[in-house]
């Protein structure tokens, strides 16, 4: 079954019928499919539910250093042994690829959790499902620095069954990956 109705299904057996869908990742289609089923199993099971999508496009691999930081290590390699300007490459490659688009993708969902947030309590929305884990962990640091916490404010569920899910106790669907490879061989 698809995983999005199976956790539609579990908020929906829990009382919830109005739920936000957070994404920053909304241009791949894994995050359509997720929204997509969690729209399907509410229409015909709960005609008083509803899902409040909260999404945006954010591609972190577009993310592109500020001029500033790219300036402060050109600077400090001038006159440098090769070896030492490769090492300075190295690491701001690695702001490039891995900091930089950590820091977008927190600003963009940091924006659409203050949007779900705000439209908590008109919308009564009881639940937010997470497209992802580490998505999910973000909005429980997000939600701590509001004096806010889950489930006691709120519920939320995700999807991956991560270690980091797992270690905070959060609602995951594990898609068991390993008995689908253990399938496919």
């Amino acid at each position: 079954t698809d995983p999005a109705i199976e956790v539609a299904r579990y908020l929906m057996s829990l009382g919830h019928r109005r739920i936000a869908f957070i994404s920053p990742y909304h241009q791949y289609p894994w995050s359509q499919k997720r929204l997509e089923g969690l729209q399907a199993a509410f229409s015909p099971a709960e005609p008083d539910g509803r899902i409040f999508a909260y999404t945006a496009e954010c591609n972190p691999r577009a993310a592109q250093a500020p001029a500033e930081i790219v300036e402060f290590f050109q600077s400090r390699t001038t006159g440098l042994p090769q070896a030492q300007t490769m090492e300075y490459s190295a690491l701001l490659e690695q702001i490039r690829e891995e900091v930089i688009p950590q820091i977008q993708t927190r600003e963009v969902l940091h924006g659409l959790l203050d949007r779900a947030l705000a439209d908590a309590a008109g919308k009564e929305i009881t639940a937010w499902v997470m497209v992802n884990d580490r998505n999910a962990c973000l909005a429980l640091e997000y939600l701590a620095s509001k004096g806010m916490s889950v489930p006691r404010d709120l519920s939320m569920v995700s999807f991956d069954e991560s270690r980091d899910a797992l270690r905070l106790n959060l609602t995951s669907f594990n898609f068991n990956a390993s008995g689908v490879a253990a399938a496919m061989m």
